[in-house]
């Protein structure tokens, strides 16, 4: 062989030795077998770690897992030997025994110091979430908690009716799905009401933005929001009577009751939409009960959706406009007030009674809903929570942080810890149930987090079992009150259920601060603190928000003293 032919295929072998060691690697993929990592009773945790071997000769080791507790902040550290051929894969099952919680998994493969092919997989980083939550198909149509979602939601990920949640409200923008006379695109609806189909719920319909196309371009009153939408009501109602029919057509006309209720528009009063159009108010809603009671399931009518904040001269104006003769609910969205939890301004309180009084003082009693609420939290830091007074030291010292309006940093209001928003859903929705609003949806901005799900999650899930184990619609206040604690700690308690069947009471302090008449989301988070809680059995069974502690304690006198903060804790009389 010539030496020019030799060097040649010298130089092709050691090429291709090259390559293939380039190649050779170790690849890590680590999969939940459930949509956002999320576990539940029915479906325990079962999380599959495949190890992909592309080298021709087998590699022995093991896969390293920490799984990280967000609630505790303890690790606990898992190692599974494992053989895998050569060019193949091996596929092996992590299945803890979790509390509730979220849980960060960081997935390696330990191997001999040595062996380069280690380094080669890179740790991976996974999030998974166990709570008690069940499907919608096992919920009742009353149930007092529901999500709410945007029909862009579909658009960039899987929808899924989470666990523990029976209704789901979605935004339908008119503009969108009619986008001119005659033509129709329920592209972004469909795959939504499948999904809530598919679980066994049922959909509340919001419909907002009116398209262009119905209101003349020469009424100088119109405000247009975008190209195709506008923010006032149409200039014939009658095109909005021919939309309603076929929304309804398409999703109602098999009798399933998939769509269980219409908003008649979204925050009406805020700006740019409708506003202080109360008669054209008045009239969409006419359209949507005349168009439900002729559809096969006689879909809900629901009216009013007051955005958060003060504006109880939009709710009277509606009323005085007769809207109520239409509509079977009455809707509000609770935000910031979801925190204040006193009758203070703008708070839970406050926020009801715009609502109830001028429909009580117009001769109505219909049910209210929260059909829209939301506690925006902040981000993990390298898969840890961030506590709620690390915020505020933040915030303090940010240059655009004044003292004057400790709820902003500049003109954003300040989002808050994941453990405060987990807090307050559970401690708002009680609070809500007392005061007769039957259904809280809570936006599902913060139900996820990082590919799974939050600890608001969690937490609702916990509320959901306890509340599918006693009559919720008896609720009651209980006398509760901070022992020795300073005057600005209060404390509330509500007991759920009937005096001979199981029952629980949900208790939490807060502080109060009546000074900043503004939500109270900045406020210093609340330790445990001493609280009397009146009770009617010779002993209650204590048990945290997450459900992972139980403490038995011996009443005195009607009374239990317990340790809480503004994390509720449940107190079981009868389970």
């Amino acid at each position: 062989m010539p030496k020019y032919q030799l060097v040649a295929v010298l130089f092709v072998g050691i090429l291709l030795t090259l390559t293939n060691l380039l190649r050779a690697n170790l690849v890590i993929k680590v999969k939940p077998t459930t949509t956002y990592g999320l576990f539940t009773p029915d479906q325990p945790v079962d999380v599959h770690v495949e190890v992909i071997n592309d080298q021709s000769t087998p590699w022995q080791g093991s896969i390293q897992i920490d799984c990280f507790d967000l609630l505790s902040e303890q690790t606990i550290t898992q190692h599974i030997a494992i053989v895998v051929p050569g060019s193949n894969t091996a596929t092996y099952h992590y299945k803890p025994q979790l509390p509730n919680g979220v849980y960060r998994l960081d997935t390696a493969l330990v191997g001999d110091a040595s062996d380069p092919l280690v380094n080669t997989a890179k740790k991976v980083r996974t999030f998974i979430a166990y709570a008690p939550g069940v499907m919608a198909r096992e919920l009742p149509d009353d149930w007092p908690i529901g999500m709410h979602i945007s029909t862009n939601w579909a658009a960039d990920r899987p929808l899924i009716m989470l666990p523990g949640f029976k209704w789901c409200r979605v935004f339908n923008n008119w503009s969108q799905a009619n986008p001119a006379l005659g033509k129709y695109d329920w592209s972004r609806l469909d795959p939504v009401v499948a999904a809530v189909k598919d679980a066994g719920g049922r959909v509340v319909i919001a419909n907002d933005h009116t398209p262009a196309w119905t209101v003349t371009s020469d009424n100088p009153h119109v405000i247009t929001r975008s190209v195709d939408a506008v923010g006032d009501p149409p200039d014939d109602m009658g095109n909005f009577r021919t939309y309603i029919r076929a929304l309804l057509e398409r999703y109602d006309a098999d009798g399933s009751g998939i769509i269980g209720a219409l908003e008649n528009w979204n925050e009406a009063n805020a700006w740019p939409h409708w506003a202080t159009a109360f008669k054209e108010l008045t009239e969409a809603a006419k359209v949507m009960k005349e168009e439900a009671d002729r559809s096969p399931s006689h879909p809900k009518v629901i009216g009013i959706s007051l955005s958060a904040g003060q504006h109880a001269g939009y709710v009277n104006g509606s009323v005085q406009a007769g809207q109520l003769q239409y509509v079977d609910i009455v809707s509000g969205h609770w935000y910031g007030e979801m925190h204040t939890y006193s009758t203070d301004h703008l708070s839970i309180y406050t926020h009801w009674l715009i609502l109830h009084k001028p429909m009580v003082d117009a001769g109505y009693d219909l049910p209210i809903w929260n059909t829209e609420s939301g506690i925006k939290s902040v981000e993990r830091e390298n898969g840890r929570l961030v506590p709620q007074d690390e915020l505020n030291r933040r915030a303090r010292a940010d240059e655009e942080f004044n003292p004057a309006e400790p709820w902003k940093i500049g003109k954003s209001w300040r989002a808050v810890s994941e453990q405060r928003a987990a807090s307050e859903y559970v401690a708002g929705i009680v609070r809500l149930m007392s005061l007769g609003v039957s259904k809280t949806f809570i936006w599902h901005y913060g139900m996820y987090r990082d590919g799974s799900t939050s600890l608001q999650w969690v937490t609702t899930s916990v509320l959901g079992e306890a509340l599918r184990r006693v009559d919720y619609h008896k609720i009651a206040a209980v006398e509760a009150k901070p022992v020795n604690a300073p005057e600005d700690i209060k404390a509330m308690a509500f007991r759920l259920g009937g005096e001979d069947e199981p029952r629980f009471t949900l208790v939490w302090a807060y502080q109060s601060n009546e000074k900043v008449g503004v939500w109270k989301a900045w406020m210093p988070w609340l330790t445990p603190q001493q609280v009397q809680v009146s009770v009617n059995s010779p002993s209650v069974v204590v048990k945290d928000l997450y459900g992972r502690t139980s403490q038995t304690i011996t009443a005195e006198n009607g009374h239990v003293t317990i340790a809480v903060g503004e994390e509720p804790v449940y107190l079981w009389e009868r389970e």
